[in-house]
């Protein structure tokens, strides 16, 4: 159960030498109607606005502080707290670690925390109070770093050792973080099932030590009932701006943050499995577009590039002469023909066609991506072709966008195509390089028998952004295949 720990209190206090006037400030500057009175770095008693105001400016703190009602340690499960605060009608509470000093809680505070998102196996909170915490440091102005971290394999280490196992691992590794962070800096939350992210306002050098030093705890971390140690990944991003952003968007500067840590840790554990990783934005940095293509920005897209990116992707291309805007609002089709069509409809639950296993199925390939972007209620429509077969997936957008419209239609078509796979689709983004290259990025998970493993795939847009979209998703399944052969191989 989570408890005081977790709290970012405030321990603003005076001592008892302090003069009424200097109390008066503080709880004036600091909007508080209680403030602790410490010696030492002990706890000796409270004063509240209401007894400084009648006092004169020259009295000593000393003179009408008084001994507080209750206290409690920053270990009470804070539903214990609540109960406290219902049972015996009070407006505040100190709070202490030890002998030390932590602050005051009040029931809306309290009731503000208690309304969070959080974790009850590893007491952390959830992505939703990391996005509160991005937002909130960016609006004052500080940079930020996302340090985004993977359990390695995590789905079958569940497997071989039994979810008991599994959750001591995910409370170990919590504690482990928990131990190399400073809570005035740094806040850790559970992101995922096996994934946990840390935001910090260190800059990047200083982060990057912190994420070694993770590493070296997790070095050392062993649980009992398992007979291998327990490894992870690490992404890191931000912490390095060097100009103030102009026209911020705080929650999406946030997301790219997030999203771009959560890439590299993925790279990394692609590279442990001596699987050559998806393409990165750096790769395109050199890469000259093609000549003559047509280029397909709308007002989505273009939104995706100046939204989704930050500042260091420069300014969507302009769009293009009004012949060239109304051929790119016209479905894109790119079609082979082949006589066998088998039809996957999301919201239908039909009962699925007998296929081959997928060993005896031919490669998967693109045939058709057919996204209307003028009508946001429209139909996406993914065709996949497998040996002498197709496999049609499709996705409602129901007033979504465009390109994860295709990315789900496209997984939902890899799903038709091999039955014992189950796809998610995480983020779809759309950015650019400083030589005006557009890339797009899938990240999503994948489950084969139960087995989960995140996977990404990145391509360049050519002629048809759609269709790039449709090959990234399934770039990003055919890497996750590569990377279950191997393993199977060992």
């Amino acid at each position: 159960m989570q408890s005081l720990d977790a709290l970012n209190l405030l321990p603003v206090w005076v001592n008892p030498e302090h003069l009424a006037s200097t109390a008066k400030i503080i709880l004036a500057g600091h909007r508080l109607k209680v403030l602790g009175v410490v010696e030492g770095s002990e706890l000796v008693g409270i004063i509240t606005a209401s007894d400084a105001k009648n006092e004169p400016d020259s009295a000593q703190v000393r003179d009408f502080m008084q001994r507080p009602e209750w206290v409690v340690e920053a270990s009470t499960p804070l539903r214990q707290l609540a109960e406290t605060f219902w049972q015996e009608d009070l407006d505040y509470i100190p709070v202490v670690q030890g002998e030390r000093f932590r602050g005051i809680i009040t029931p809306n505070m309290l009731l503000k925390e208690m309304a969070r998102s959080w974790d009850p196996l590893t007491g952390l909170s959830w992505s939703d109070r990391l996005r509160e915490w991005g937002v909130e440091n960016l609006k004052l102005g500080r940079e930020i770093t996302i340090i985004f971290i993977d359990l390695d394999d995590f789905g079958s280490y569940n497997k071989k050792y039994g979810h008991i196992v599994g959750d001591r691992v995910l409370r170990k590794v919590a504690e482990m973080i928990q131990e190399k962070i400073e809570p005035a800096i740094d806040l850790l939350v559970r992101y995922g099932g096996d994934e946990f992210a840390i935001g910090t306002i260190r800059d990047q050098a200083e982060s990057l030590e912190l994420s070694q030093s993770l590493r070296e705890g997790m070095s050392h971390l062993r649980v009992a009932g398992s007979d291998e140690p327990v490894t992870f990944s690490i992404g890191v991003q931000g912490g390095k701006r060097t100009k103030e952003r102009e026209n911020v968007h705080y929650a999406a500067t946030l997301d790219n943050l997030i999203n771009l840590a959560s890439k590299d840790s993925m790279a990394e554990k692609v590279a442990k499995k001596g699987v050559s990783p998806a393409p990165t934005p750096d790769d395109f940095t050199a890469i000259a577009g093609p000549e003559g293509v047509e280029e397909e920005i709308t007002s989505e897209t273009a939104s995706d590039l100046a939204e989704g990116h930050g500042d260091n992707v420069p300014p969507p291309i302009p769009p293009q002469a009004q012949s060239d805007a109304e051929a790119e609002h016209s479905p894109v089709a790119t079609a082979v023909p082949i006589t066998v069509v088998e039809h996957a409809v999301i919201e239908e639950e039909e009962e699925p066609a007998r296929i081959p296993e997928p060993q005896d199925l031919g490669p998967l390939h693109i045939s058709e991506v057919v996204a209307d972007p003028t009508d946001a209620n429209s139909v996406t429509q993914v065709t996949i072709q497998s040996g002498n077969r197709l496999y049609v997936g499709v996705c409602p957008r129901k007033g979504g966008s465009v390109i994860k419209s295709v990315a789900l239609a496209t997984s939902n078509a890899i799903s038709q195509a091999r039955p014992n796979v189950k796809l998610e689709i995480r983020d779809v983004h759309l950015t650019e390089s400083e030589s005006h290259v557009r890339f797009i990025s899938v990240i999503g998970t994948s489950k084969i028998d139960g087995d989960e493993q995140t996977i990404g795939g990145v391509g360049t847009v050519g002629k048809s952004l759609y269709v790039t979209v449709a090959e990234a998703t399934l770039q990003a399944y055919t890497n996750f295949e590569a990377i279950r052969r191997g393993m199977e191989g060992e």
